[in-house]
């Protein structure tokens, strides 16, 4: 926040136009930003069904990337002058080189590492949610998996899309984001 912030315009954010024709757009990704009901079974184990516990971790976990998310957004939208965000150029593009030297440098940096954490911290959600759920198909405890099945479950998760990035090449992320927030989260 504290390298963008002396780009940031008020005024901007505030002029932006009330067209919500593309709000659609976005609805698959919403959907799939919800995503935190797969690790509920591992957070009704780990806190032995305390739900004041579950409730709370929820909530928190919910909450604190959504400020993030409007922050972030909000920060963006209003740093990036009006004729990038509706030519549907790329506003992070346009906000790193917007700001010089060093501070850019920094920018790109930052950005990276947030990008970063945020796929690392849906993928742990995402292995050990299916993970738990895997196990408790199979009828088994974490406690009590060997390194055969451990392995087993563990190729099961992650071949599959590890395979389908490598066949398909960069765009399937994307595609597959829209795909399962459209399809995938709400059945």
């Amino acid at each position: 926040c504290t390298l963008v912030w002396p780009q940031v315009s008020i005024e901007r954010l505030l002029a932006l136009p009330n067209d919500y024709s593309a709000a659609f757009a976005a609805v698959p990704i919403g959907i799939l930003a919800l995503v935190y009901h797969n690790i509920v079974p591992l957070l009704v184990t780990r806190f032995q069904g305390d739900r004041s516990k579950v409730t709370f971790s929820l909530s928190l976990g919910s909450a604190l990337p959504l400020v993030m998310f409007l922050l972030w957004t909000c920060i963006v939208l209003a740093a990036v002058p009006m004729t990038v965000i509706t030519s549907g150029d790329n506003p992070i593009n346009a906000l790193e080189s917007a700001i010089d030297g060093s501070t850019a440098d920094t920018l790109v940096f930052a950005v990276s590492i947030f990008k970063l954490s945020a796929v690392a911290t849906s993928f742990f959600g995402f292995y050990f949610g299916l993970r738990t759920f895997i196990l408790d198909f199979l009828e088994q405890s974490s406690e009590d998996v060997n390194e055969i099945l451990n392995l087993i479950v563990s190729a099961t998760i992650l071949l599959p899309p590890t395979l389908a990035a490598l066949v398909l090449g960069d765009g399937v992320f994307l595609s597959a984001l829209d795909v399962a927030g459209t399809w995938g989260i709400p059945v």
